[in-house]
C-alpha cells in the first residue's frame, strides 16, 4: 500500500527555492527567520543587568566594553560564614576558575557576605550565570552579576560601618548576616545605654529619697520622745 503525499506545485517550489536563492528575500519569510534566529541567539540569563557600578574608575562606556568580555562574577547574598572552598566548589561545576576573592569587612577583615569568581573563560562564566544564578548555597539564594573585573581595594565593603551598605540599613534579623542590621544594632545600643542611665539615675534618686526619709523619720521620732518627756515632766 503506498502513501499518497500531497503534490507541490511547480510554483511553491520555484518560491521557496528563489527566497532562500535571491538576496533579497520576500518580506515575510525574512521578518519570519529573523525573530526566530533573534529568538534562538538571545539568552536572558547571561544579558547584562542594569546595575552599574558607581565607583568604576573610568567612563560607562569603557565599563560597558569590559562587562561584554568580562570572565568575572560578582556573587552576592552570601552568608558571612560561607567559605572559598564551598564557593570553588559550586562554582567550578559551571568550568575552570581562575581565582575567588573574597569580600571583607573593611574595619574587621573579616568576610561580609559577597565575592569574585573569575574563571579563565567568558562561557565557563556564562554557564556560571545560567546554571548557579539563583541557586542554593549554605540555604541561602545567591545571586550572580557581571563584573568589569576586579582590581585591588574592591575587596572591601563599603558600608560606613565596614561592611556592605545594604547591610547597614537592613531592620530585619539575619542570622547568616550578623543578625540585625548596623544602624539597628547601634540604635538598640543606643536605647539600651538610655534606659541604663535612666535607670542609674532613677537609683541615685531612690537612694537619695530614701536618705532623707530616714532622716525625716528620725527627725519625727527625736521630736516626738522630746514631747512625751516634757508631758511626763508636767
Amino acid at each position: 500500500m503506498r502513501c499518497a503525499f500531497p503534490r507541490v506545485s511547480a510554483s511553491a517550489t520555484a518560491d521557496a527555492t528563489s527566497c532562500r536563492e535571491s538576496p533579497h528575500p520576500r518580506p515575510l519569510l525574512c521578518a519570519m527567520s529573523g525573530g526566530l534566529l533573534k529568538a534562538l541567539r538571545s539568552d536572558s540569563y547571561v544579558e547584562l543587568s542594569q546595575y552599574r557600578d558607581q565607583h568604576f574608575r573610568g567612563d560607562n562606556e569603557e565599563q560597558e566594553k569590559l562587562l561584554k568580555k568580562s570572565c568575572t562574577l560578582y556573587v552576592g547574598n552570601l552568608s558571612f560564614y560561607t567559605t572559598e572552598e564551598q564557593i570553588y566548589e559550586l562554582f567550578s561545576k559551571s568550568g575552570d576558575i581562575k581565582k575567588i576573592i573574597m569580600g571583607l569587612d573593611k574595619m574587621k577583615k573579616t568576610a561580609c557576605g559577597f565575592c569574585f569568581v573569575e574563571y579563565y573563560s567568558r562561557a565557563d562564566a556564562e554557564n556560571a550565570m545560567r546554571y548557579i544564578n539563583g541557586t542554593r548555597l549554605d540555604d541561602r539564594i545567591i545571586r550572580t552579576d557581571w563584573d568589569a573585573g576586579f582590581k585591588e581595594g574592591r575587596q572591601y565593603g563599603r558600608g560606613r560601618s565596614g561592611g556592605q551598605v545594604r547591610d547597614e540599613y537592613r531592620q530585619d534579623y539575619d542570622a547568616g548576616r550578623g543578625g540585625y542590621g548596623k544602624l539597628a544594632q547601634n540604635h538598640s545600643r543606643c536605647a539600651y545605654k538610655c534606659a541604663s542611665r535612666t535607670r542609674r539615675h532613677q537609683s541615685v534618686y531612690s537612694h537619695v529619697h530614701l536618705t532623707l526619709l530616714k532622716e525625716r523619720t528620725a527627725l519625727s521620732k527625736t521630736h516626738l520622745e522630746r514631747e512625751v518627756g516634757e508631758r511626763c515632766h508636767w
